[in-house]
This record gives structure tokens, C-alpha cells and sequence, in this order.
């Protein structure tokens, strides 16, 4: 998958919680949990962000 630049998981509950953390084990980077959506917004933002600014280059 050439076109994923950056994912993120906000969960509600402890189940999904768990998961994102399972999840995280098989990613190039390791913390793609979060809290609440701002933080998981900003986050994949700026990845995006880099990334993009990266290829331009």
C-alpha cells in the first residue's frame, strides 16, 4: 500500500483500546492509539503533512 501515509484509532472503550494496542504491534510506528479525535486528527495530519512535503521534494 503505497498510498497509506498515516492512520490513527480512537476508541471508546477498553475492547477497542486493546485492539488499537494489538494493532500497534504490526505497524512501522508504534502509538496509533488515541484518546480523543483531536489528538488522532492532529497526528495523522502532520504524518500526512510530512509525508506529502517529503515527496515534493
Amino acid at each position: 500500500m503505497n498510498n497509506l501515509c498515516a492512520y490513527g484509532v480512537v476508541s471508546h472503550n477498553s475492547a477497542s483500546a486493546m485492539n488499537a494496542e494489538i494493532e500497534s504491534n504490526f505497524c512501522s510506528r508504534e502509538n496509533i492509539h488515541f484518546k480523543n479525535i483531536s489528538d488522532g486528527v492532529n497526528y495523522v495530519y502532520s504524518r500526512v503533512k510530512t509525508k506529502i512535503s517529503v515527496s515534493l521534494n
